[in-house]
């Protein structure tokens, strides 16, 4: 099972849904959001759902929106998500999963950032734009899954290599 999987368990074991917690990471700063998300996580958390601003994020709220821009224009870049999701899982147990635009991922390299979550500790990758997109692209792989766990093989990583 992933980490994921046992978080929501554990939960449904107490009787109760799980608590997913989310932040927008670099806001105000990078290091103020890590200190966020290890309180969410440390105040009852089940998993931590942390999203990487980005330049046009159209599927957001104007408050997410605002915070997004305030932490580009603070100079956030994309490996400072492999920095924060690798400070808050060496002090917390709580799964931590990205959530982001397709677009983020494929620019970054889609192996690259699998590896790089993986290896800084992340349980998984939301891309809630990812099947539609790819259908949309021509993609040749319309059916690859939208989500990446740690565990996910190699096989199930999608688009390799592909723009």
């Amino acid at each position: 099972m992933s980490r994921v999987a046992d978080a929501i368990a554990r939960a449904k074991a107490q009787g109760r849904g799980a608590f997913m917690g989310y932040l927008p990471i670099g806001y105000p700063d990078l290091q103020t959001s890590i200190e966020a998300a290890v309180t969410v996580a440390e105040n009852g958390a089940d998993i931590l759902e942390l999203g990487p601003p980005y330049s046009d994020p159209v599927m957001d709220g104007v408050v997410i929106q605002e915070a997004t821009q305030a932490a580009l224009a603070a100079g956030f870049r994309v490996r400072d998500v492999f920095t924060a999701v690798r400070e808050i899982t060496a002090r917390t147990d709580t799964p931590v999963v990205i959530m982001t635009y397709w677009n983020l991922v494929v620019q970054y390299g889609v192996d690259r950032f699998a590896d790089d979550l993986v290896a800084a500790g992340g349980a998984g990758l939301v891309t809630p734009t990812s099947p539609r997109m790819r259908q949309r692209s021509g993609s040749r792989h319309p059916s690859a899954p939208g989500s990446i766990a740690s565990s996910s093989p190699r096989r199930r990583r999608p688009m390799r290599g592909s723009p």
